[in-house]
């Protein structure tokens, strides 16, 4: 796993050692950012079940000014940190250890990636 553009383009991620966390393929990731392209300069994205950091890292590389990283799983989120600091995004990266459902806060972001699990238990509609 790897930033695939960007700033940090060739920057290989530390990924999950078993299935509990499964991240999004490079080939996903491309095609995503191939249809947000310029539209990711400049804004400030969250990421959702962030798991490795893998969608939010990469608009970090392409030009986002902030990332939000929402992640529950406190042996995950060390990994997100860790991939954070590999990609030297400490200053513009917010992680938050908590679970996407109780987090009762709004954030005002322009570009969401949401990933749920499949053990999230109900759907999640975007419109």
């Amino acid at each position: 796993m790897r930033i695939i553009g960007g700033t940090s383009r060739g920057r290989r991620l530390s990924g999950p050692s078993g299935a509990a966390i499964r991240p999004t393929a490079d080939q996903v990731k491309e095609a995503l950012f191939n249809i947000l392209a310029d539209r990711i300069v400049g804004v400030r994205f969250l990421d959702l079940f962030a798991g490795t950091g893998n969608i939010g890292l990469e608009a970090l590389s392409r030009r986002a000014t902030q990332a939000t990283f929402v992640e529950s799983n406190p042996s995950v989120c060390r990994l997100l940190e860790a991939n954070v600091r590999r990609c030297g995004f400490e200053r513009v990266a917010e992680i938050h250890p908590v679970p996407v459902s109780s987090t009762g806060t709004a954030w005002w972001l322009s570009s969401t990636s949401i990933k749920p699990t499949w053990s999230i238990g109900s759907d999640i509609w975007l419109s």
